[in-house]
């Protein structure tokens, strides 16, 4: 209804411009829209005057009319498919340079680690990226706490220290009063110093002096001492990754040995932290590792040659063998199946003679059956 209103509005708006203009020759024409009612979706059927029919009855199919037909067909426009909000959801904005421009979540990026490839999607790098942010973050955090807690710890065992060295100081005066209290003349050396103590303010300042002294050099000595190890663990760090770091130009030499080897050198003071010496180490292996295998190479490299020659002949002699096996088998006649002695050869066919060599002929049979 609220349509219709706005329709007959319009056309009162028309008709009102029409007449202010003075034109008389045409009168504009409107189109009222029939109103639509809306149909509510039931499984019930209707028959073609759009009665329901009674359930369970089979639909009366309409035919259109000779009207409907003759009415031409508009063509059918494709209605703007709104952008849903899954389809913002699965861009992302990326920049290059000063533009703006966006990719789709499911583009998969390579990753290439050593021969390997590996293909991952942009939310997979973007949380790998959180996550290492994270975690450099969080690793940062516990260094800074893990300074701070050694920094607490040394001041502690420093005021430690300097009360350990006051209670030392005075353990050995009061030693030093029992010892003098057994002999008269160092009791009275001692009562003397007692009162050059207090009577004196430069000798008491002699003493006082040597008191704060020797508990600065036990603060000092524990300080000295988180700072060696600090540099200690720093050295044994660098060390490590130079290890590793020329490992694989000398692949022949154990880095274990010359870890092994470069403590050593450290320890000894015969070496710095400096990687020359690092790489110094693993020459010097090297160079033992060719001295001292290469003869025995050489001997393996020999006795293998005399393995395969030996194998050659062997080959040969199998096959001489064989040879000759086949040579012997070839001359001697075959025998039959049947187990009976193969049949006599057949005669060599006699050359032709004539009446001159019959009475030699005749003697040489005559022989032969003696």
């Amino acid at each position: 209804m609220a349509d219709q209103e706005t329709i007959e509005s319009a056309s009162k708006d028309i008709k009102a411009d029409w007449i202010a203009d003075g034109t008389k020759a045409a009168e504009p024409v409107t189109t009222e829209t029939p109103v639509v009612e809306p149909v509510l979706e039931t499984s019930q059927p209707r028959g073609p005057d759009g009665k329901f029919l009674p359930k369970g009855s089979e639909p009366v199919p309409v035919e259109p009319s000779a009207a409907t037909l003759a009415a031409p067909v508009a063509p059918a426009t494709a209605a703007p498919v709104p952008v849903s909000a899954q389809a913002v959801q699965d861009m992302i904005d990326a920049t290059r340079g000063e533009g703006t421009f966006q990719i789709p979540k499911g583009v998969k990026i390579p990753l290439k680690r050593g021969d390997q490839v590996e293909y991952a999607t942009i939310e997979e790098l973007q949380k790998r990226g959180m996550l290492e942010v994270d975690y450099r973050h969080k690793t940062a955090e516990a260094a800074r706490v893990k300074r701070e807690a050694d920094a607490r710890g040394a001041d502690i065992a420093a005021r430690e220290a300097r009360v350990t060295a006051r209670d030392q100081w005075l353990k050995e005066q009061e030693d030093e009063m029992r010892a003098a209290m057994k002999d008269p003349d160092k009791w009275a050396a001692y009562q003397d110093m007692q009162r050059m103590y207090q009577d004196n303010p430069r000798f008491r300042q002699v003493m006082d002096d040597a008191l704060a002294k020797r508990e600065t050099d036990a603060e000092n000595e524990v300080y000295q001492e988180r700072e060696y190890q600090s540099q200690v663990t720093e050295g044994v760090t660098l060390a490590a990754g130079w290890v590793e770091q020329f490992a694989a130009e000398f692949p022949r030499v154990n880095p274990e040995r010359v870890r092994g080897l470069y403590a050593q050198a450290l320890t000894s003071g015969t070496a710095q932290l400096d990687p020359a010496h690092v790489r110094g180490i693993y020459e010097q292996e090297s160079r033992y590792l060719t001295e001292s295998a290469g003869p025995l190479e050489k001997q393996l490299a020999t006795l293998a040659a005399e393995v395969e020659a030996l194998k050659g002949a062997t080959k040969a002699e199998a096959h001489n063998a064989a040879t000759a096996h086949a040579l012997t088998r070839a001359k001697t006649p075959p025998v039959a199946t049947t187990g009976h002695p193969p049949a006599p050869a057949a005669a060599a066919p006699g050359k032709p003679f004539g009446m001159r060599e019959l009475a030699q002929r005749n003697q040489e049979w005559a022989n032969k059956r003696d």
